[in-house]
């Protein structure tokens, strides 16, 4: 059975929860700011969802901004969009974080939305099926993995989370222009594929800064070429230097995709940036101990609210899913 958790719904400041949507997936929600107990009620404008199909399992996870609307709004659409997708399972993720992106912004642009102008949202969407994960982030939340009593960032690359749902970030999308001139793209590229090759890019600008192969460059070409059915322009041997107009302008604000393949003992958690350790008061290890003690996951579950929510923590909302496997 889906199920969609609103932190709004949760309206009492300085408290949390836990909610046990099956044995191996749990969700963890603070209700606001602890600071803010004295000052205010302040609702958490948080979003997650637990949205189980026919060929796998969606985990969403939302971290909205001044206002709640753009949270609620990715965790009603998401599934929708989702299933009506083509293409292969990241294609189909990347593509429903644009389409949520301009939808967001559209909808609050709306009369009755007048005091959320300025709501936007993180976005972490991870589709599970036969024993592997794939994932997709707008935003700088976090998704981490815990296998072997060892936590691993799987999103590490902080030069291209600051990217928010519902943000006014046309510019992005303007270098599209830039693509268009040099013949890397063309008129009727569209949207999700402009994105598809802003990403390959930023892995080729990593493989030339740090002095990797022409090999590992040469097959990342061959994909933007899949994917826009147009020949590269640029020569391998002008590509390999970093001083290329390619690499000097590239934008950094961009969804990042991946999977994993996921093994019998291994967790996912997917976290809210209030879970950082200057925010929770909470370091990194200690989540690692307590995710990795003998204990069901719900029980897991409350102690990290609890230590997050500690007597120097709580300076932000918190939410969270684990999922094991």
């Amino acid at each position: 059975m889906s199920q969609i958790i609103y932190g709004t719904d949760h309206i009492k400041a300085d408290k949390e929860k836990t909610f046990s949507f099956s044995p191996t997936r749990v969700a963890g929600i603070t209700a606001g700011k602890k600071q803010s107990v004295r000052r205010k009620h302040d609702g958490n404008e948080d979003s997650l969802a637990w949205l189980p199909g026919d060929q796998g399992e969606l985990l969403l996870l939302a971290d909205s901004h001044y206002g709640s609307l753009a949270s609620k709004f990715c965790m009603d659409s998401f599934k929708d969009l989702f299933e009506q997708g083509s293409g292969d399972t990241l294609r189909r993720l990347l593509r429903v974080h644009l389409q949520l992106d301009d939808r967001v912004r559209e909808a609050k642009n709306q009369p009755e939305a007048a005091l959320q102008r300025g709501c936007s949202t993180t976005l972490i969407s991870a589709f599970v099926s036969k024993n592997k994960l794939y994932y997709a982030s707008t935003g700088d939340s976090r998704l981490w993995l815990v296998r072997n009593d060892s936590l691993r960032d799987v999103l590490g690359n902080d030069d291209i989370r600051p990217l928010f749902v519902g943000d006014d970030h046309a510019h992005l999308f303007q270098y599209a222009n830039t693509l268009e001139k040099m013949g890397c793209i063309d008129a009727v590229t569209e949207r999700h594929e402009v994105a598809e090759v802003l990403l390959r890019l930023h892995e080729i600008q990593r493989l030339v800064r740090t002095s990797q192969s022409s090999e590992a460059v040469a097959s990342l070409i061959t994909e933007i070429e899949e994917i826009t059915r147009i020949k590269f322009p640029i020569g391998l041997e002008d590509l390999m230097e970093s001083w290329h107009t390619m690499h000097l302008e590239l934008p950094t604000m961009l969804p990042q995709t991946g999977s994993l393949n996921l093994f019998p003992g291994d967790l996912i958690m997917m976290a809210t940036d209030g879970i950082d350790e200057e925010e929770s008061d909470c370091s990194t290890d200690k989540i690692a101990q307590l995710l990795i003690a003998k204990l069901s996951l719900e029980k897991r579950a409350d102690k990290v609210l609890g230590a997050c929510m500690g007597r120097n923590g709580g300076n932000d909302n918190i939410a969270f899913i684990l999922a094991s496997f």
